[in-house]
């Protein structure tokens, strides 16, 4: 994983024994000012720095693209793979913030969970290969190690760091909000756990520790990520808000976009009340509220015109297939049928409900299952299915499976 310019990792090693990271980020208010209309803000070198680091080889501040190995000789001293980059020029403090013990801890911490008790959430990640004329050759998993879980830890601190920045000066600021899970949603998801000998411990409302210690047991079971993906949907969305309601996810009080993969509205609104805040000022003249709303929507919507994509290019794949029987896991249960998601290919389908047998299949949503009420014949989350492939619809972006 490269980290672009602006987003420069500079790691020692201190005087205790420990790894203190510097998370320098382009101060994007400087490319995009008020009432600019659209800017291009990639393909920028400028950085900022609190000051000057003595590294290894003379080199003072390294511009790196911390890739896996560059992480682990980083840390583990082995400087000779690590070419020497630019120097990082001293431009200000503006986007400078601490980060304190505490958080270095979330990163050091040897079970990788966050010490403050946030559930350690694991995604899975797929990547298209395609061949020469843009077709897809396949799909592969893509993996993930612990390079890739500390530069995310290095994200997280700097977006709390900003975030802890704003609450202390009461400056208003769009938070990553992420509320407390509904009451029912809980009781489903205690009942859905009996079913199977687990439970979540906490009480009505569960804390993120809570969910945490679920996770760390269930990680080792062969269906963990089906088991991790019920967890979540218990949860809210998270939404952007000026109203600092805290990060119930990941068990932060304050947090906001300082430092997003992919350059958000809510980052340049965080690094312009940072601004503010620095040169003793207030960001004002806007609607926070109104601003928290559209930047929310228009993430959805961004979201939803991705997943369309991506499965426009999966059905295109899967036109190849048709007639062809697959073994799948059963990734979702709704009162009209079943998905799968097949074995190797990571495409997900529908079984609907009137390809499952002469009989009459009433949804259990508590216990996320189908069930023949002649039969008794269950079909569950988590259960292996064979399938074969009956219909691909371009137009529709929808891939059709029947019972094998």
């Amino acid at each position: 994983m490269k980290l672009r310019p602006d987003e420069i990792a500079s790691i020692l090693k201190s005087e205790i024994e420990r790894y203190e990271v510097d998370v320098d980020i382009e101060e994007v208010g400087t490319v995009i000012q008020i009432g600019d209309g659209i800017a291009r803000i990639y393909g920028l070198t400028a950085c900022v720095a609190l000051e000057k680091l003595e590294l290894p080889h003379g080199v003072t501040g390294l511009a790196l693209n911390l890739e896996e190995d560059n992480v682990a000789a980083v840390l583990f001293g082995d400087w000779e793979k690590i070419e020497e980059g630019d120097t990082v020029k001293r431009t200000g403090e503006v986007m400078s913030v601490p980060v304190g013990d505490a958080l270095i801890g979330r990163v050091v911490d040897p079970l990788g969970n966050p010490i403050d008790g946030g559930p350690a959430i694991e995604t899975s990640e797929t990547r298209m290969l395609f061949d020469a004329k843009g077709k897809i050759e396949r799909i592969v998993a893509e993996p993930r190690n612990d390079a890739h879980r500390l530069i995310e830890e290095c994200m997280l601190a700097a977006n709390v760091c900003a975030g802890g920045l704003l609450a202390a000066h009461a400056h208003p600021a769009l938070y990553r909000v992420h509320d407390v899970p509904a009451a029912e949603k809980v009781a489903a998801l205690r009942e859905f756990l009996a079913e199977i000998g687990l439970s979540l411990p906490g009480g009505e409302i569960p804390r993120p520790r809570d969910y945490a210690q679920l996770l760390e047991k269930i990680r080792k079971r062969p269906d963990f990520a089906l088991l991790q993906t019920i967890l979540l949907r218990s949860l809210k969305q998270a939404v952007y808000s000026p109203n600092n309601a805290g990060h119930f996810g990941l068990a932060f009080d304050a947090y906001v976009h300082f430092t997003s993969p992919i350059r958000r509205y809510p980052d340049l609104l965080t690094h312009r009340a940072i601004k503010a805040v620095l040169s003793g000022r207030q960001y004002s003249g806007i609607d926070w509220e109104a601003l928290g709303r559209h930047c929310s929507e228009t993430e959805r919507r961004a979201d939803d015109a991705s997943r369309d994509v991506e499965m426009w290019l999966k059905c295109y794949h899967m036109r190849d297939h048709v007639g062809e029987t697959f073994s799948g896991t059963i990734t979702g249960v709704v009162p009209f049928g079943l998905f799968v998601t097949l074995d190797g290919y990571f495409v997900d389908g529908l079984v609907h409900i009137s390809e499952l047998g002469r009989d009459y299949f009433q949804h259990d949503a508590a216990h996320h299952a189908l069930i023949g009420e002649r039969t008794g014949k269950r079909f569950r989350l988590a259960d292996r299915m064979s399938v074969k492939l009956v219909r691909v619809d371009l137009d529709q972006r929808k891939i059709d499976f029947v019972p094998a």
